[in-house]
């Protein structure tokens, strides 16, 4: 028996993919403050969370230069808001460190991004990771968004789309 993924989700799967790959090239460009951070595919160097040091973890409508916040907010419209973002303030990451965000609504789990590895250490920075709907919006409901660190439950934040 073979499992089907919905056409819809399959969709959305794929514009998620194109679009987290579209901004781990972004996390490399020359103007951003996480130049060297990119798609990890390999085992990462540390295995705990002590790794990273963060600051607030935040969801917006925007971000801006160094992916700093934009618009902070918990509550977004299913029709008018066509990305999310969480951004997290990070005073430091260590080289070799392994992200990747885990998506949910009202309790199950729908989307995980592609893991970014740190190829050097930064410090003083925004990690951004993002959400956007395939067609017609996003659906109404309770959301949480956690960052994993090397594979391990990191700090999380909830919002809500209306």
């Amino acid at each position: 028996m073979t499992a089907r993924v919905p056409a819809h989700r399959a969709k959305y799967i794929g514009l998620l993919t194109i679009s987290l790959f579209l901004m781990a090239c972004g996390v490399c460009s020359c103007s951003n403050p996480l130049e060297g951070l990119m798609g990890g595919g390999g085992v990462p160097e540390n295995t705990a969370t002590d790794s990273v040091e963060f600051g607030d973890v935040v969801t917006a409508a925007g971000i801006g230069n160094g992916n700093t916040p934009q618009q902070v907010r918990n509550q977004f419209s299913a029709d008018n808001d066509p990305i999310i973002y969480v951004v997290a303030e990070v005073q430091r990451i260590e080289e070799g460190t392994s992200l990747f965000s885990r998506w949910s609504r009202d309790g199950d789990v729908f989307e995980d991004s592609p893991a970014i590895t740190a190829e050097e250490e930064f410090t003083d920075t925004y990690l951004e990771f993002h959400i956007e709907p395939i067609e017609g919006g996003f659906e109404p409901g309770d959301y949480t968004v956690q960052i994993y660190v090397n594979g391990n439950p990191g700090p999380s934040t909830e919002f809500t789309v209306e």
